[in-house]
Order: structure tokens, then sequence, then C-alpha cells
């Protein structure tokens, strides 16, 4: 499963419109404006972890740093 993380709403509803027409082995995919949620959303299943940014890694800078270890942790990959 990838996790799609992006402060961008226009990636976030790109991402949707073509999220169902991915190929099944691809896994699931879920999505999170990293603004709008308390916390940082769980990592079960997920194999791959992409956060975009809009500001760099300052927009979101300690909770991108507790989600690196948390990915290390459960050997998912963060792009």
């Amino acid at each position: 499963m990838i996790l799609f993380a992006s402060n961008a709403d226009t990636e976030l509803l790109a991402l949707r419109s073509v999220v169902d027409d991915l190929p099944a082995e691809v896994g699931g995919v879920r999505w999170f404006h990293p603004d709008r949620v308390d916390g940082l959303p769980a990592l079960d299943g997920v194999d791959t972890v992409v956060v975009r940014l809009l500001g760099g890694i300052d927009a979101w800078k300690e909770p991108l740093t507790e989600l690196r270890a948390r990915c290390l942790d459960q050997g998912a990959a963060l792009v």
C-alpha cells in the first residue's frame, strides 16, 4: 500500500481522480493533507510513503522527522 501526503489540495484531487484506475499490483493508496490531520496516520500495511510538501521540509519538520522514524521502524520506504 502507498500512503501519499501533500499540502496541495490539487495534488490530492489529482490522485483521487486516478487511484481507481491503478493496476491491482500497485495495491491500495491512501492520502492525507498534513495540515488537516491530528498526528500521523497509521502505517499498517503501508510499504511506501510519499511526501510532497510545498514550502519544503520546514513546512512540516517535526512530524516529518517522526514519520521518517516510524518508516524506518516498520521497513516502509519514504520518498
